[in-house]
């Protein structure tokens, strides 16, 4: 009987060796293959997985009901995940769009690689009257403004409400709470409505005349501001009226505006600004100058552009009301022309405000038949 055991414990021994030889082959198989990433970013996807594949059949074979006390030292003690990078060195993907998911390869070869753009029509609303500024409020409904009124609409092509101020809108944002802000026609001042139906001044820009403005991802206020004489520039503040920075010479300490009417944010942080209706000048984060569209320095050059709409997708590309030629631009984050990715034939007519919401549909004000249509734009 003890025989017996003796011999068993031996054979579960030889098992217990065996199997951990094949552990250690394994673990080193995994070392190589995270090393061959990070010396040769090439390596065929299909060869990696491959291996993986291999490492896996093998691993399931080491299944076995034995279980005996060992005392074999460890391979690999990780006390978190901050331990891999420092063993095996970092991975790093060469992508610079928001979603990962959808990588396109800078320059050039960006065109065809480029997603399907949709053109089908989700909705047609008529607030009514001339549309000219607008901002998402979800995926289903939008802000838009029209003379001295506001319109929320949706995309069952209803208009939901109506605001009514004294003056002429200019621009209007909405927050992340659902409050509006707005600017009017040569006024000095950055307007909130709240939902208890209160309007309250967060910032006087005298003597400065307000134009189109926006909120960032970090709820900071971009406004247009315009005096003349290259006096003109974008500020960023906080919501209590706080300035945070000012847009306005580039390294050479010339004007970087002639007249700002639209700003956004992209998605990297960067600060696109229509300047004059014929001009896209956009900023980095820090306000130092990137680009200027359309370039009639370069023979790719789109011209003339009469511009009264921005707004920028999920992966960083930047569409452009054009409202005299009846199309919308579509630039890449440095400014080379992409597409055109509506035109008259698919119903811009003298189009003004753009909008892109959450779900990536493009809201368009029309000025022809005093129309917003929404389109289904990503595919």
């Amino acid at each position: 009987m003890i025989y017996e055991q003796e011999k068993r414990k031996i054979q579960e021994m030889k098992i217990m060796d065996s199997k951990t030889k094949e552990i250690q082959k394994i673990l080193s198989e995994n070392k190589d293959l995270l090393r061959s990433f990070k010396d040769n970013p090439e390596t065929g996807i299909n060869t990696i997985l491959c291996i993986i594949k291999d490492i896996r059949q093998r691993r399931k074979k080491l299944a076995s009901p034995v279980i005996i006390e060992c005392t074999y030292p460890p391979v690999f003690v990780s006390s978190g995940k901050h331990d891999l990078p420092k063993m095996f060195g970092k991975l790093k993907l060469n992508m610079s769009y928001k979603d990962k998911s959808e990588y396109i390869p800078d320059g050039e070869n960006r065109r065809k690689y480029l997603p399907a753009i949709s053109t089908e029509v989700i909705a047609k609303i008529k607030p009514g009257g001339e549309s000219i500024a607008i901002s998402s409020l979800n995926n289903n409904e939008s802000w838009c403004g029209n003379g001295c009124d506001l319109f929320l609409i949706n995309t069952d092509g209803k208009v939901e409400i109506t605001l009514k101020f004294a003056n002429y809108i200019d621009g209007i944002a909405v927050s992340n709470t659902g409050e509006i802000l707005f600017t009017e026609s040569q006024g000095h001042h950055i307007k909130k409505y709240s939902s208890n139906g209160k309007v309250a001044i967060i910032a006087n820009t005298l003597p400065y005349k307000t134009k189109g403005l926006c909120l960032t991802t970090e709820q900071d206020v971009l406004v247009c501001l315009y005096k003349g004489e290259n006096d003109n520039k974008v500020v960023r503040m906080s919501l209590n009226g706080q300035i945070k920075q000012t847009i306005k010479y580039n390294k050479q300490n010339q004007s970087l505006f002639i007249d700002p009417t639209e700003v956004t944010e992209n998605y990297n942080g960067d600060v696109c600004v229509v300047d004059n209706c014929n001009y896209v000048v956009v900023v980095n984060k820090d306000g130092q100058f990137k680009f200027k569209y359309p370039d009639f320095d370069s023979s790719t050059s789109i011209k003339p552009l009469c511009c009264y709409g921005i707004a920028c997708d999920k992966l960083g590309n930047i569409l452009l009301s054009d409202h005299k030629n009846n199309r919308i631009h579509q630039i890449d984050c440095d400014g080379n022309f992409l597409q055109f990715v509506l035109a008259s034939e698919h119903g811009i007519e003298y189009p003004w405000g753009l909008s892109i919401d959450d779900e990536g549909k493009l809201w368009v004000c029309n000025e022809t038949g005093d129309e917003v249509r929404v389109y289904k734009y990503r595919s």
